[in-house]
């Protein structure tokens, strides 16, 4: 808990601020793009998982959690190093506004989920959590300008704090995975999750970059076409299971931390096939 409620809130705080100046000269279009790119590609997998729950119900014990891990794959701890590896910087920036989409959902409409145990748009609960606030204190920041006065040692401070505690974010995912006490079982519904959700739907995506559309055009083309393949083809995020662990029930974190390791162990394979196919059809 106290990473969530004083270290994680901190990486909002100074890190949007320290990359606000880059960000913006990227030009707002772009950046509002990133954003509404990261709302669509949530509501997208999520519509997904809603289907596959409809086609197979089944074989899908715990239908809301299903939806929930489909649609709130993992935005940032796995994709953002390789994309620094091979996308161009102003790549980098613009996700800042598509990991502000995704924080935004897993705080409001994805934490009401988790709390009542119900899918639902609206109307949705909203706990004012304290990465919420930081969230929300960062872009202000960021906006108003207001980070201008704050001594330089003092950002870099908490820079380094807000990275620490996204690391230990990590840790406190294997907390939650170690106190389990029931036995992880692999079962058919984890096959059906990663075949539908891993394997199918970033294929298809892969597919939608091969055709000329608009938003592949110019220098940053390829570099989206990668995005948006590389974060079809993610895993659940982490963050859902420690968002569990703490709001959430202990049947719901038993399902959760299966689902998650399953699908880590999968994306192992998948997601280096995905960004090879996706580099070497684009580069």
């Amino acid at each position: 808990m106290a990473v969530l409620d004083i270290l994680f809130p901190l990486y909002f705080v100074f890190r949007i601020p320290r990359g606000w100046n880059e960000a913006v000269t990227l030009g707002w279009p772009f950046l509002l793009g990133m954003f509404v790119l990261g709302l669509v590609s949530v509501g997208v997998q999520a519509w997904l998982a809603y289907r596959a729950v409809r086609f197979r119900p089944q074989w899908v014990s715990y239908p809301t959690a299903f939806i929930l891990l489909a649609a709130m794959h993992n935005a940032g701890f796995v994709p953002l190093p390789i994309l620094s590896r091979l996308a161009p910087g102003p790549i980098i920036i613009g996700m800042a506004f598509y990991f502000l989409a995704f924080n935004i959902i897993i705080w409001t409409v994805a934490l009401s989920v988790i709390q009542t145990g119900r899918f639902r748009l609206w109307p949705f609960r909203v706990k004012v959590t304290p990465a919420l606030v930081g969230l929300v204190l960062g872009f202000l920041l960021s906006v108003t300008g207001g980070y201008k006065f704050i001594p330089e040692n003092v950002m870099v401070a908490g820079s380094w704090l807000g990275d620490l505690g996204l690391d230990l974010a990590l840790v406190a995912m294997g907390g939650a995975l170690a106190g389990i006490r029931e036995k992880l079982v692999f079962e058919r519904e984890h096959w059906y999750f990663t075949g539908w959700l891993m394997v199918l739907y970033p294929a298809v995506v892969l597919g939608i970059t091969m055709l000329p559309l608009p938003i592949f055009a110019g220098s940053l083309g390829w570099a989206i076409r990668l995005v948006l393949v590389l974060e079809a083809a993610m895993p659940p995020a982490s963050l859902v299971l420690v968002v569990t662990h703490a709001y959430g029930k202990p049947d719901q974190v038993h399902y959760t931390g299966s689902m998650i390791l399953f699908t880590y162990l999968v994306s192992l394979v998948t997601v280096p096939i995905f960004v090879g196919l996706t580099v070497f059809l684009h580069a």
